[in-house]
C-alpha cells in the first residue's frame, strides 16, 4: 500500500467513526450526561466538537447568565 493509498484509508476510517460518534453521544446526552466537558473526555474529542454534535441531533443550548 502507498503513502497516499493509506492516508486515504485512514480518512475514510476517520469520517465512519464520526458518524459513529454522534449517535453515541447524543445517546449519553439523553441517558443524563449533560456534562460537556464529561461527553467530550469520554469520547476524546474537544467539547467544540460534542456541542457540534449535539446541536445536530437538534439539542439547544441556552446562554446561562
Amino acid at each position: 500500500m502507498t503513502a497516499v493509498a493509506g492516508l486515504a484509508q485512514w480518512g475514510d476510517t476517520r469520517r465512519q467513526l464520526e458518524a459513529d460518534r454522534l449517535p453515541l453521544v447524543y445517546a449519553a446526552y439523553r441517558e443524563g450526561e449533560h456534562r460537556v466537558a464529561e461527553l467530550a473526555r469520554l469520547a476524546g474529542v474537544s467539547r467544540d466538537t460534542i456541542y457540534r454534535d449535539l446541536k445536530a441531533c437538534g439539542v439547544k443550548f441556552g446562554h446561562r447568565t
